[in-house]
């Protein structure tokens, strides 16, 4: 059933970013909105480390935003070859991939994981709660956007999203008894 659910979603959604001029293009913006992410995401680090001279938390959330990455990294390519999914268009469903066609295994995604892992990192520091927020929300856009294109199935993204968050939450935590 959830197979069912899952072939369903993507299907869908990426028909829907096939349905018109405005659908496709805003597809191709959200698949490719992670190397946006990665170029603007330095600049939002050097402000959050410039912040750091006057307060040692800036410092904090850039380095658990990089060890939050690095661990959903480590844990996302376990997972993977443990599951060995095909991409979707790999196998013998009927997509439409937009984009490059991606190399390497569907499950978990590497995208999700990585802008979840990321933005969420900073949530857990009140000062940078907001901007967390946001790169949340970018980072769903990320998720969606990648399924739309045809390269990752629901339960792909979510995982990777799951991953990325918890990988976030896993450094705060250690992060926390570490900087007291």
């Amino acid at each position: 059933m959830f197979s069912t659910i899952d072939v369903n979603g993507l299907l869908w959604l990426n028909s829907v970013a096939h349905t018109n001029v405005v659908t496709f293009w805003m597809t191709v913006v959200l698949s490719r909105l992670l190397i946006a992410l990665i170029i603007i995401a330095p600049l939002f680090m050097v402000e959050v480390w410039h912040d750091a001279r006057r307060n040692s938390i800036g410092s904090h959330v850039v380095v658990q935003a990089v060890f939050a990455v690095i661990l959903a990294t480590a844990i996302g390519y376990l997972i993977g070859a443990l599951v060995g999914r095909p991409r979707p268009f790999e196998e013998t469903i009927y997509v439409a991939p937009i984009g490059p066609l991606p190399a390497g295994l569907s499950f978990p995604s590497a995208h999700s994981w990585v802008s979840f892992a990321f933005a969420s990192a900073f949530l857990y520091y009140p000062k940078y709660a907001k901007l967390g927020q946001v790169l949340v929300v970018l980072a769903a856009l990320v998720a969606l956007g990648r399924v739309m294109a045809g390269v990752h199935y629901p339960s792909d993204v979510i995982a990777g999203s799951l991953l990325g968050l918890a990988s976030a939450y896993v450094v705060a935590r250690w992060g926390r008894a570490i900087f007291r």
